[in-house]
């Protein structure tokens, strides 16, 4: 059986609207093996968290309309899954972190009732038993008092343990794979840092397949095995996360890179991608990154859309021109 636990080809996703069609997704390939961390990387609109949503098909259909000539998980063709199939993986074998602990949880329910409902609902426990085991889950992803904390309301704990408790949740059934999108948002460095080695450690404890949605490079540096770079709905980039680092072949990658905050440079050395990524329903004919970028062709980038091709064995670049290999392959 092959390792791969989550295989997408040619996703796409829409959405009709009054104005026009918003294509969110346009044809992307996506795939996770077990025990891998693969992040997904772009700016805000580019369609990352559509994408997540489509992968776990969490997406309401109408209104998106969604079609893929792969959709497989752990080595299951679930394209043609009702929902009735899903709600018997979802949750269980694959989970997922949403961004906003604080509105994910429920404001009324104390926060070890919600976990217990993962135990009971999905495992089977019984209610002494899901308490049990959700105050154990509490204390592994290093939740202080863990049987105090059990019958705390979310508002009752900080950012960090409210995160820590979603996470305990997405973890408390073992998956097979979890999406962690953008799971340290509105988090300090020192709670980043804390949740981002949880995430990494049991993840290697477990040979659990995590996909990481974010906009921070720093994050994805220090947590990604591979990445792919997301535009305006298309993968423009992929490959080995130290490789796309060191030696970016796509231009947008590359501001991505420059635009990323170091220590000891000054303002003056400080570069970022100009402009926007343009709107859903008014993206530019040809390659959709040319408004923005400084190293295009100003006839071919205009007229046509590069496909996405292999430059090696690991790497893929959707570009016309792509920036010269500095030998980092």
């Amino acid at each position: 059986m092959s390792d791969k636990v989550l295989k997408i080809r040619s996703l796409k996703v829409i959405f009709p609207t009054e104005r026009g069609i918003i294509k969110a997704v346009e044809g992307i390939d996506f795939e996770v093996s077990k025990g891998e961390c693969v992040a997904l990387v772009g700016e805000s609109g580019c369609g990352k968290s559509v994408s997540s949503l489509a992968f776990m098909k969490l997406l309401t259909t109408p209104p998106a309309i969604i079609d893929t000539r792969v959709h497989e998980f752990d080595g299951k063709d679930i394209s043609n899954y009702t929902d009735k199939q899903m709600k018997e993986i979802v949750g269980t074998e694959m989970t997922m972190i949403f961004q906003d602990a604080l509105s994910a949880l429920n404001p009324v329910i104390k926060v070890g009732r919600q976990i217990d409902e993962i135990y009971i609902k999905k495992l089977g426990y019984s209610k002494a038993d899901a308490k049990a085991a959700s105050i154990e889950i509490l204390r592994l992803v290093g939740v202080p008092s863990p049987a105090k904390r059990y019958h705390d309301y979310p508002h009752q704990l900080s950012g960090g343990m409210r995160q820590r408790a979603l996470i305990g949740m997405s973890f408390a059934s073992n998956p097979k794979m979890m999406i962690a999108d953008e799971p340290t948002t509105a988090l300090d460095v020192t709670i980043e840092s804390q949740i981002l080695k949880l995430l990494k450690d049991l993840q290697r404890k477990n040979g659990m397949a995590l996909v990481l949605i974010t906009h921070d490079l720093s994050v994805v540096k220090r947590t990604a095995d591979r990445v792919y770079v997301m535009y305006s709905g298309k993968i423009v980039e992929e490959g080995p996360t130290d490789q796309v680092f060191n030696n970016p072949r796509h231009p947008y990658t590359k501001g991505l890179i420059n635009s990323m905050p170091k220590i000891g440079k000054t303002k003056e050395e400080f570069t970022q991608i100009p402009d926007n990524v343009p709107h859903p329903l008014n993206k530019p004919e040809g390659c959709y990154f040319k408004p923005r970028c400084s190293n295009h062709d100003p006839e071919i980038c205009k007229l046509h859309m590069p496909a996405f091709e292999n430059l090696s064995e690991y790497r893929s670049v959707r570009c016309w021109n792509p920036i010269e290999d500095a030998g980092g392959e």
